[in-house]
């Protein structure tokens, strides 16, 4: 399983795909892109022979000319770099890949500043402020700068009933918003409720729980204590919330709907995931635009 993130500026929407399974040939197929033989050449000819990508500026190693180099060959192809920087793998040459960037010579650009997992992200608004105070400052306003982390819990076990589960990657972002929104464009960012993978390994198998994104939360539906099947859940979430919205035009949230009016049809432990990440992507795209969030866009979709 890999994962991807969406990441929205208005009504514009981007993906980041990572690989999370690291024994797959898709993995294998990444190591031989990330090699730093001759500046990442084996990057930049597969990013220019794929249309449609706008492709992470590899800068592992790299001395300030190398990015350059990259950024040069994505725009010669009309194509949007990005500067992705990871909290857990800081670069040791930030000031090299800033001044890449910066010597590019134009604004047409990307900044992904990626807090990873945390239980409460707001916690990482620090790491945030650091980069921004020490690397950022004359970025301005021109630059797309897309503060991103993840926050749906790992582990569900300690849910009883229906509970709220706070997406901290909101807390987060509205606290760093608030320090450096009138000196920057800030987009939010998150993983669209997805998770890091665990580690392989044995795990019994998960009780029934159907995850519902409700703003800035998920309420979460799951009991040990009362053996609650899918059905169960579906009907605690849509009659006894406050939360359940009956106005959304979308799959994941007529996958619970069907839950509830059938104990053979509906939410499974893989689709309350693919549930949970439509709902949640569906309310953080349309956000700022809450009047047009119940259109029915007519896409067909076919369980």
């Amino acid at each position: 399983m890999n994962a991807s993130k969406r990441l929205f500026q208005g009504g514009v929407s981007f993906w980041i795909y990572s690989l999370t399974n690291l024994q797959s040939p898709a993995r294998h197929e990444q190591a031989q892109l990330m090699s730093l033989g001759n500046c990442y050449q084996n990057w930049v000819e597969f990013i220019c022979s794929n249309e449609m990508i706008d492709p992470c500026v590899q800068t592992e190693g790299q001395t300030e000319s190398q990015p350059l180099e990259q950024i040069k060959c994505f725009r010669a192809q009309e194509r949007r770099s990005c500067m992705r920087i990871e909290r857990r793998r800081f670069p040791s040459n930030m000031d090299e890949i800033v001044g890449a960037f910066t010597k590019s010579g134009a604004a047409d650009y990307i900044i992904i500043l990626e807090g990873g997992w945390a239980r409460e992200p707001s916690t990482l608004a620090e790491w945030f402020h650091s980069v921004f105070d020490r690397y950022l400052k004359n970025r301005g306003i021109s630059v797309p700068i897309i503060v991103s982390s993840k926050a749906i819990p790992k582990h569900f076990s300690s849910l009883e009933g229906v509970k709220l589960v706070s997406n901290g990657s909101r807390a987060l972002f509205d606290k760093v918003s608030r320090r450096w929104s009138n000196q920057f464009r800030l987009i939010y960012g998150d993983w669209g409720s997805t998770r890091p993978r665990d580690n392989p390994g044995f795990a019994s198998r998960p009780l029934p729980r159907i995850d519902y994104p409700a703003g800035d939360h998920w309420c979460v539906a799951r009991s040990k204590d009362m053996q609650w099947t899918y059905r169960d859940a579906a009907i605690e979430i849509i009659n006894s919330t406050q939360y359940w919205r009956d106005d959304l035009p979308i799959w994941g949230a007529d996958m619970i709907t069907n839950t509830q009016q059938s104990r053979n049809s509906g939410i499974t432990p893989q689709k309350n995931v693919a549930a949970r990440v439509n709902i949640h992507l569906h309310l953080q795209a349309w956000r700022d635009r809450p009047d047009e969030m119940t259109q029915d866009f007519g896409d067909d979709w076919v369980d």
